[in-house]
């Protein structure tokens, strides 16, 4: 809801006219997602947060070192489960290219270490 400029009247936020006054004003632009998030996004955006970690938890001292392998592969799933292509092919070779680069970095972290 917003006041309209001329009268003060309350107004809806899509309005174009006010009720009150019969003057014309600019909608609010709505801004917000487009769609609700849903089990289609966040299921394959978990999956890859999760293989984000599991290759970072290698970095921590005292921790296995053993972990960016596996990591890598749960964010390569994660990578193509999100991204949307025209087929199998984009969807697995951009999800292998993208965890490629976070396994780079991962494997920077623990040369760090």
């Amino acid at each position: 809801m917003r006041l309209c400029p001329f009268c003060t009247q309350t107004l809806r936020d899509d309005a174009t006219v006010c009720k009150h006054c019969t003057r014309a004003v600019v909608p609010v632009p709505v801004i917000g997602l487009t769609q609700p998030l849903t089990a289609a996004f966040l299921m394959p955006a978990a999956v890859l947060v999760i293989g984000i970690f599991t290759m970072l938890i290698s970095a921590v001292p005292g921790a296995p070192r053993g972990m960016v392998l596996p990591g890598w592969l749960i964010s390569w799933a994660g990578c193509a489960l999100l991204l949307k292509g025209s087929g199998a092919v984009v969807r697995i070779g951009g999800g292998f290219i993208l965890s490629l680069l976070m396994m780079g970095l991962a494997v920077s972290c623990n040369a760090a270490r």
